[in-house]
């Protein structure tokens, strides 16, 4: 049974400094999210800062187990810098079962693309981001997308359903349960399952995550991106990386 985990609007699309116990947006922070593993993901995928710098062991990315990745991820290459990932997500389909796509977002650590209108308060309904370690607040600039799994996989707060190394593609796959409540007495809580994916290569400073609000939708907006890598969306500007 997944765990109820109580957080506010504004660790979507605020950021995680607004800290244990503050209001922001209407809603309060109830747990404290700088050592809860689904919220440190919510803000990987959806963006905004957790105010603080982490201080983590090095997870053991060996750890791992030989595990098939989900969606044929481990069939296509994985864009390697931020000049192919932007090319990569323009390129995804314009809409995703049956949402339509929102305008790409970019931000100094990561690049976003969103599916469908917001859904007060748990955001879009369809939501894939590229989060750069190396340029993000929060983890060590040298971690890894291998160290992530690693360290998600070897904690229950997590909530994983699966993961695994497929050759050089490490991924994690969870469904926690995110409860919002209000900041008044008597305003009902709500709460609803997260269907999250994250993947990415073992030694790469960049992890894509994406979010849904329904298995389906994970597994539609996961293949989209598969078909646009597989198209070589990102080729044209490969030669650039290394720039």
């Amino acid at each position: 049974m997944a765990r109820s985990i109580d957080v506010a609007r504004a660790l979507v699309i605020g950021g995680f400094n607004a800290a244990m116990g503050k209001s922001v947006l209407g809603v309060r922070v109830l747990v404290p999210v700088w050592l809860n593993v689904i919220a440190i993901f919510c803000s990987l995928s959806l963006g905004g800062s957790l105010g603080v710098n982490a201080q983590i062991a090095t997870p053991n990315v060996e750890t791992l187990p030989d595990a098939a990745a989900p969606f044929a991820l481990a069939t296509v290459a994985m864009p390697a810098c931020g000049l192919e990932i932007e090319a990569l997500l323009t390129a995804m389909p314009s809409a995703v079962a049956g949402e339509q796509r929102r305008p790409l977002e970019q931000h100094v650590d990561r690049v976003q693309v969103q599916y469908g209108a917001i859904n007060s308060p748990y955001g879009h309904p369809l939501m894939l981001a590229a989060v750069s370690f190396e340029d993000g607040d929060f983890f060590p600039p040298t971690f890894t997308a291998g160290m992530y799994v690693a360290m998600a996989s070897a904690t229950s707060d997590y909530e994983s359903t699966g993961f695994g190394r497929d050759g050089n593609l490490v991924w994690i796959r969870a469904e926690p349960t995110l409860g919002v409540g209000g900041d008044k007495p008597g305003t009902p809580a709500l709460s609803r399952t997260l269907y999250t994916l994250a993947w990415g290569n073992a030694d790469s400073p960049w992890l894509f995550t994406a979010l849904a609000d329904s298995p389906e939708g994970l597994g539609a907006l996961v293949m989209a991106f598969v078909a646009s890598a597989s198209t070589g969306a990102s080729t044209p500007v490969a030669a650039s990386c290394g720039a």
